[in-house]
């Protein structure tokens, strides 16, 4: 079993072991809820415990009971379950083990702490973990507790991340997972150590850091009373899986240096493995651990991605965004032609620079009056995958420009693409995969081949960590499974030789949206 504590919801997926390619038997999601602490300020959300665990509990028992219902498994069967979560997303327990705060990664009530931060230490933070601006790190939230909630600070001995809470909660075992913790700024990037000398340095060493275990590693079996609560048999062995993203990478088999991976989910993610640690200079790319083992990555961040498309669908639906909506937007967004020209999509996902994090003016610009082309919901729909699909290939350019992508090996089947420059793939996955214009426009757009893996690809990546731990089977069969379970798509040269010229307007605009700001 594999559970996901991501941006949108719990999943949870059961999944035979021994068939490492195979897709799981069920999937199961439930929404996860945050709210606004009345104490708190405009930007803060926390997670109640007794919710999320509801709704783990939820997800858990939805997915034993249609893999139940299609393939005869029963809980009692489960022998392993890995556990994934949302990156940014941070936990702190009192002494005693107890909860005294969990928080998802949209929790930005540190905003003016971590700005503080970062006036006095930013370079410091960002060679230890690679990553900045410091109010999407553990220490901002920290650092506000300490001034605003010193009784929260006070009562805080340990500080972990989203899916290292839900292990403890299963094991009683309190570790924090190195590439997880790298993402909350706690895990020093090279090292794998907790980054207790930045504790100390930013006055924040009254919180203790866990000792770090890698991905793939035994946190240890399912107590007595996770079992009475979740479902899950006492005793089945609890991995660690790590951040969703990089768990997303390896469920579509992304491990080799070079190698580039995309997730088009709730946010959109690109990252290029590297063997070392690679740090870009200009501070725009974040650098991270993969869960794959001595592997690291090197990522182009583009924003809120499939929040920005479900708002859409529930405007342009009158409200609604359930499978029949987002089937309906995808059938319109695949009826207008690439050259509709009648409006141009600024919605979330842009070309970052994680150096200057913040808010960014966008929106909906109409080349054409709306008095002479007025767009209809598909026009609007379309713009907005096809802003998706440039953010990525925006992404993917400063990626290339940092460090190289992976020439084809000895065999290796390539096709030519519109500039005739014969690379390696990039493999795609996430929720938004599940929209076929979106996957049309993304294979178009981008300047290379394109392999789609799962929408569940993070999910595949944990059930592949927990198959490894348990033994049922190798790391490097399971790999090759998930690698070649992606499908190749060739693009439409005509439609890649106009989005090039679409491509370079996009930037253009949003150049300019950059330069008037907020």
């Amino acid at each position: 079993m594999a559970i996901d504590l991501g941006s949108s919801g719990v999943r949870a997926a059961v999944a035979e072991a021994s068939l490492a390619s195979a897709p799981p038997l069920a999937v199961a999601r439930v929404p996860l809820r945050s709210f606004r602490p009345p104490d708190g300020p405009e930007l803060a959300r926390e997670f109640d415990p007794a919710d999320i665990r509801r709704q783990v509990r939820l997800a858990v028992r939805s997915a034993v009971r249609e893999a139940a219902r299609s393939a005869g498994v029963r809980a009692s069967g489960v022998a392993a379950v890995a556990v994934t979560g949302q990156r940014e997303a941070i936990a702190l327990f009192d002494a005693s083990g107890g909860t005294v705060y969990i928080g998802p990664n949209n929790d930005l009530r540190g905003a003016f702490e971590g700005a503080a931060i970062d006036d006095e230490h930013a370079s410091l933070i960002w060679r230890a973990t690679g990553h900045l601006p410091s109010f999407m790190l553990a220490w901002s939230k920290l650092a506000w507790f300490r001034q605003q909630a010193p009784e929260t600070y006070e009562r805080a001995a340990h500080v972990t991340t989203l899916g290292d809470w839900l292990v403890h909660e299963l094991t009683g075992e309190l570790r924090i997972e190195r590439a997880l913790g790298v993402e909350a700024g706690l895990v020093e990037l090279e090292s794998g150590e907790a980054a207790t000398g930045l504790a100390a340095r930013l006055g924040l060493a009254d919180i203790a850091i866990p000792k770090p275990v890698n991905a793939g590693d035994v946190a240890g079996p399912v107590r007595r009373r996770a079992s009475e609560e979740f479902g899950i048999p006492e005793g089945a062995t609890v991995v660690c899986a790590g951040p969703d993203s990089q768990a997303a990478l390896l469920g579509m088999g992304v491990a080799d240096p070079g190698a580039t991976g995309i997730v088009a989910g709730w946010s959109g993610v690109a990252q290029r493995v590297t063997g070392r640690p690679v740090l870009d200079p200009d501070r725009g790319l974040w650098s991270g651990r993969h869960v794959a083992p001595d592997r690291f990555v090197v990522e182009a961040n583009t924003g809120v991605m499939g929040g920005a498309y479900e708002w859409l669908v529930r405007l342009t639906s009158g409200g609604s965004a359930g499978s029949r909506e987002y089937a309906a937007a995808d059938r319109a967004a695949g009826r207008k032609g690439r050259s509709d020209g009648s409006v141009s999509a600024h919605l979330g996902p842009a070309a970052l620079n994680m150096s200057r994090a913040g808010l960014q003016a966008g929106g909906l610009i109409f080349p054409v009056p709306l008095a002479l082309d007025p767009p209809d919901a598909g026009a609007l729909c379309r713009a907005a995958l096809e802003n998706f699909a440039f953010a990525f290939r925006a992404g993917v350019e400063k990626l290339d420009a940092l460090v190289p992508h992976r020439t084809p090996g000895p065999g290796r089947h390539m096709f030519a693409v519109p500039n005739e420059r014969a690379v390696a793939p990039v493999h795609v996955g996430g929720g938004l995969t599940r929209n076929a214009t979106f996957r049309r426009v993304l294979t178009d757009v981008l300047p290379c081949p394109v392999r789609f893996g799962s929408p569940d690809a993070s999910l595949l990546g944990a059930l592949t960590l927990g198959e490894t731990a348990i033994e049922a089977v190798d790391f490097a069969t399971a790999l090759r499974g998930r690698a070649t379970a992606c499908r190749a798509v060739r693009p439409d040269p005509a439609a890649a030789e106009e989005y090039d010229g679409l491509y370079e307007q996009w930037r253009h605009r949003g150049d300019l949206l950059a330069q008037i700001g907020l």
